[in-house]
Order: structure tokens, then sequence, then C-alpha cells
């Protein structure tokens, strides 16, 4: 066995629930687990995101099958493993990863926090009890509910599942007879537990600027007592009715409006309790200020590599290092680019992609690195999916937010969908 073999056995065990998503595939947690510890990949492969990309998730190191396998037996298995910490960067598996740490005995969120950070209601209850943000609210089970929750939160407002991600089924609603189409379209797409009602937050543009979006995330590391705050992340506009059209680093704010939005996320993720891992606290800019959308307990979407780009921060790193109980340092952070993730969102009343041109010419625009394609002709699109609905994803790197502004546009008008 050579040495630098037994080197790298001496490392810690870090287990990552794996289920896909835009913070982070295979091969980027290896490489940033590169010289601080081992990774074992934790795989249901009933669930689509794995059963997908099972050849890369094996081809990058070793993997667990725990398909079909209740969380006492995987924390038993994890145990058995040696595995010293356990991260997912996955929202649809936070849940399931507190169970097994807690089985496991391995430092992660607890229930309480976990339920503050993925139920919607609780968020809000928690958020107000603070002091933080009163943002009217009521959660709806059942249609004839509805009429009392929006004389109690006004109108216009928006209605979601109290639990989920990537916006979908979010819609803002300026009736009660759209608030009950509403209703009825997010039981139609499968959602059977209970909807929130939301005050709408009316977002102004003055400080992201006219082309950008009306809202930021706060990406910041938590251990203990302790929270640090990494970096201020922008958004593009909202494609209606609330699907997010790509993500932006640096973000446009001033210091002193980014310096407001990072008190605000801190105080948010302190007031969940939030003790462990790494937060994503989206925020929306109002003309009073900002305003807490939510809190995520986890790594946020597409954030890792635009950071690691421009400044050569690591999230992903950061985010095992935090699965062992170490808080890593976060230096002052120089943007050398300006890195951005530009989704193609379709109309809300497309049903069926039909055909895609221009990828090719797109793929040629100065600025642009990869261009992904996310769905194929004849797939099927609803709005309903949120966020997940685009067509595609454009990477980019340029050197002002005024040329990716310019790139995106270009894009714009390169790439020729057509929808039925």
């Amino acid at each position: 066995m050579n040495s630098s073999r037994t080197a790298d056995d001496a490392l810690p065990i870090v287990a990552v629930l794996y289920d896909g998503g835009g913070a982070a595939g295979p091969t980027e947690i290896v490489s940033a687990a590169k010289g601080q510890c081992r990774v074992l990949f934790v795989c249901d492969y009933a669930a689509a995101g794995p059963r997908r990309q099972r050849r890369l998730i094996e081809a990058a190191g070793p993997t667990l099958d725990v398909t079909g396998a209740r969380p006492d037996s995987v924390a038993e298995q994890l145990c058995d493993a040696g595995a010293e910490g356990l991260v997912t960067f996955s929202e649809a598996r936070l849940t399931e990863a507190a169970r097994i740490a807690e089985l496991a005995g391995l430092t992660f969120h607890s229930r309480d926090v976990m339920r503050r950070c993925t139920d919607k209601e609780a968020q809000r209850d928690a958020l107000a009890a603070a002091g933080l943000d009163h943002v009217r609210y009521q959660t709806v089970d059942e249609a004839d509910e509805l009429s009392i929750a929006l004389d109690k939160v006004g109108l216009p407002a928006v209605i979601k599942p109290v639990t989920g991600v990537g916006s979908r089924n979010t819609t803002q609603v300026n009736t009660l007879a759209e608030g009950h189409r509403a209703l009825l379209a997010i039981r139609e797409s499968g959602w059977a537990g209970p909807v929130i009602v939301e005050e709408l937050l009316v977002g102004d543009r003055s400080s992201a600027g006219p082309d950008w979006g009306d809202y930021v995330s706060v990406e910041s590391l938590v251990c203990d007592d302790e929270i640090r705050p990494v970096c201020v992340t922008g958004k593009f506009p909202l494609a209606k009715p609330f699907r997010e059209s790509g993500v932006v680093i640096p973000s446009t704010l001033a210091p002193a409006d980014a310096a407001r939005a990072v008190d605000l996320a801190v105080a948010a993720v302190r007031a969940l309790g939030v003790r462990h891992g790494v937060t994503h606290t989206e925020l929306k800019l109002t003309a009073e200020g900002p305003r807490v959308i939510e809190v995520n307990a986890r790594v946020g979407g597409y954030v890792p590599e635009l950071l690691y780009r421009s400044t050569g921060f690591d999230l992903i790193r950061a985010a095992l290092l935090l699965a062992l109980g170490e808080l890593p340092e976060v230096p002052p952070l120089v943007f050398r680019t300006v890195e951005f993730e530009y989704f193609l969102q379709p109309p809300v009343e497309a049903a069926e992609l039909v055909d895609l041109a221009g990828i090719r010419q797109a793929r040629a625009i100065e600025g642009v690195h990869r261009v992904d394609r996310q769905l194929d002709p004849g797939d099927r699109i609803d709005w309903r999916d949120g966020t997940r609905s685009h067509v595609l994803i454009a990477h980019g790197s340029v050197a002002s937010h005024a040329d990716a502004t310019r790139v995106c546009q270009a894009i714009r008008e390169t790439i020729r969908p057509r929808y039925a």
C-alpha cells in the first residue's frame, strides 16, 4: 500500500445522502473533499435523481445502496462504515437526513430545527416570535377556509404548499375566485396537504437595479453559536408567476444594502435555531428594506459553482467540513469575474416543447461557456413545476454585470423555442 493511499485512509468519512439537484454533482463533491475527508455516497436508487446518475455516482466514489431501507437500518450501516459526518445537498432529503443523523449519533440539524426550516408555517411562526418579520399568513386545508384566510392576509396574496422547493405550485392570486382556481390546480398536481396563504411582498428593484431581480439570497456557515456570512447572491428577474430565471455572483447590491441583507439573514437563521451547516436565506428587496422569503438549511442551488469560479471559495468543501464539526474561515472575498447561470423559462401557457433551435449558436456567444438543454422536443411543460420548468441553463463568465445582461439578451435572441 503506497503512502498516499495510507494518508487517504486516515481521513474521516463524510456520508453524503445524495439525491441530485443543482448544488453539487458527485464529481464536484469528491473534488471538494480532496485532502479533507473521504466521501461515502448514500443512495436510494428508487429516487429519480440517484437512479439517473447511478453510473456517475459509482464512478466518483464509494457508494452505499440503501434502496428501500428504513432510517434505523441506514444509521446502522453508516456506523458500520465508520462515518463521522453526514450532509445532504437536497431539500427533499433534509428531514430524512436529520432522522438518520439522530439515530447514528452524527451532528446535523435537529428535528425541531428541520421542521422550522421545511414547514413554511412553522418558519413564519418562529420569525414572528423573534420579532423579525410579520408577514401575514394563514394555512388552509379545505377550500371553504380560503375566504377567511384571504380576509386575514389581504389581496393580492401568494398561495403555495406548506412544504416544497423551487417555487413549485406557487402562484399569486388577486381575487377569491383566483384563489379557488389556484388551490384546485395545486390539488390536481398531486399535493394533498395544507397550503399557506401569505401576504404578497412587493419588490423594489431600485436596490438591485432595473435589469435584475427584486430578491437576493445570503449564504452562511453555521457552527454552534457562530454564523459566518459568505456572500450575497443576486438573481435575474422572476418569470411569472414565481419561477427563478437565474443566479449571479456577486450581487449588484451596494455595500450598505448588502450589509442590511446579511444582518437580516443572520438574525433569521438564529431565530430558527440553526446551529449546523450551510444556510441559504432568500430575501425580498422592498421599499422598506429586505424581508424574509424563506430560510433553507442547505446549500443553495447553483451557488457553489458560481462562487468558486468567481472567488475560489469552495462552499461544498465548507459543507463537508461543517459535517465534521469544523467551521471554515471565510476570508475577504475578491470577485474576479461576474458569474451567472441563466434559465430560459417558457411562457406560463406553454404545455409542450415542440422544437428548440439555436443552441449551437448560443454556445458560441462570447461569455457563454456552456449551455445545458433541460427539455427535449415532445416533453410536457407545466408552470406548476416552478423553477424546474426551464428549457435550458446557460453558464457564463463575464467582466461586469452589464456584460451579463448583454449576454443573456443575446441568448434570448439566439435561442428559438417553439411551444404548443
